[in-house]
């Protein structure tokens, strides 16, 4: 059996908004979980102790309800390519993962940003851009993982014939930073350890950094169809930003019509039309999301707003790179890395 999963590539406005890159104002809780283990008053508590190991499971709350996942799963499939950076990251035993071939990825379909370490680690890509039920199978996974949010995510028809496969956790991204979402991921996973370990790598390299702030930053998707898709405060992009120490601009007082409120719905991306930027970026240092340096000279060159800004006449203008679509602890180091190159203080 074959079920559509929504592509997760750039080819589109839905996709250039950032509809797979940003947070919601009220971050998800991660899931909660126990384990067969601390539910057993026969022993301390520690699944090393259980009468089989292998048998021991963890009680995960995820978007669709609970879920007992084996506590030390042995085959993790992804269905979700955009979950698959931050599992990685976890150094997870993912045996195949979903793919999405395009801009964002290499030849096989694996995210540029994490594409070496899939391949090292001889991870199969599973058929795209349709999701084949049957390769799911065919992986005998112990366990699939998957997003709620996004063009990849899992659906209550997808989770349903996934769930006849093997335990499924879907964590709801929307509202979580890279570190909440890989948090999410290894409380599921039992691999805690491993995402403090990331957290303090990335903080450390965060210390070393110097970074010019003495401009406001705006993070944006360079478009040429009169409006520009710019990344609030609250979004993955902005709180990334915030942690490098940039001050970042404010855009939501000039949203068009693609800004969207707290209550409801998304709060990461708001619409600034092209007569409105100069007033929204003002003097702001120029970062284009899912941009070369290629793209984001055309777009600057075609729009006269943006051209006319103090920020292209000093050349404080920097291209993130494709990889800046959707941050995971792989890309939020490249865009560490990218930044001190482009604007360090020393």
């Amino acid at each position: 059996m074959i079920i559509a999963l929504l592509a997760v590539g750039c080819g589109d406005a839905d996709d250039t908004d950032a509809s797979t890159a940003a947070t919601t104002a009220a971050p998800a809780e991660a899931p909660s979980t126990t384990t067969e283990a601390d539910a057993d008053d026969t022993n301390d508590g520690t699944i090393g102790e259980a009468e089989d190991p292998e048998a021991a499971t963890r009680t995960v709350t995820d978007a669709f309800g609970t879920v007992e996942v084996p506590a030390e799963p042995q085959r993790v499939v992804s269905v979700s390519v955009t979950v698959t950076g931050a599992l990685l990251a976890l150094d997870a035993p993912v045996v195949a993962t979903a793919v999405s071939v395009g801009p964002l990825s290499d030849d096989l379909g694996f995210w540029l940003q994490w594409a070496d370490v899939a391949v090292e680690a001889e991870i199969d890509a599973l058929p795209g851009p349709e999701l084949s039920i049957e390769a799911v199978a065919a992986a005998e996974p112990d366990l699939i993982v998957g997003t709620a949010f996004g063009r990849d995510g899992v659906d209550d028809n997808l989770y349903g014939l996934l769930e006849e496969i093997a335990p499924v956790v879907v964590i709801d991204q929307s509202g979580l930073s890279w570190q909440e979402s890989m948090q999410a991921f290894a409380a599921a996973l039992g691999r805690t350890d491993e995402a403090a370990a990331v957290e303090a790598d990335f903080a450390a390299a965060v210390d070393a950094a110097s970074l010019d702030t003495s401009f406001p930053v705006v993070a944006f998707v360079p478009s040429e169809d009169g409006q520009l898709n710019t990344f609030t405060t609250v979004s993955a992009h902005g709180r990334l930003l915030a942690d490098l120490g940039l001050d970042v601009v404010d855009v939501e007082a000039f949203a068009g019509d693609a800004a969207l409120d707290a209550a409801g719905q998304r709060a990461d991306v708001v619409a600034v039309s092209t007569e409105l930027v100069p007033d929204a970026y003002a003097d702001a240092t120029l970062l284009g999301i899912f941009a070369d340096e290629e793209r984001l000279t055309t777009v600057i060159g075609s729009q006269p707003t943006l051209g006319a800004l103090s920020a292209v006449a000093e050349g404080r203008v920097v291209p993130l790179g494709v990889e800046s679509f959707r941050i995971d602890p792989f890309s939020a180091r490249l865009v560490l890395d990218r930044l001190v190159e482009a604007i360090g203080a020393g």
